[in-house]
């Protein structure tokens, strides 16, 4: 007999290229207050878009290098 404690843990996958936008927005959106991201761009106006575009070529660099996860539903 075996007992689970709390939720099932999240599914994970390697990033595909359809990814790429939806898990750079959710990135942008994770890191968006951060302090280090409001010091380098500190103006609001067009922060989303900036750190959107930057976290996409991040990730793509990662899928790229076989090094890029996220879970089932692009949440994480």
């Amino acid at each position: 007999m075996t007992a689970t404690i709390g939720p099932e843990p999240p599914r994970v996958r390697e990033l595909c290229e359809g990814d790429d936008p939806h898990a750079g927005a959710m990135l942008a959106r994770a890191f968006a207050t951060d302090p280090a991201t409001e010091w380098l761009c500190p103006t609001v106006r067009g922060r989303e878009r900036r750190l959107e575009l930057w976290y996409c070529l991040n990730v793509m660099a990662l899928r790229d290098a076989g090094e890029g996860w996220v879970t089932h539903d692009l949440s994480a």
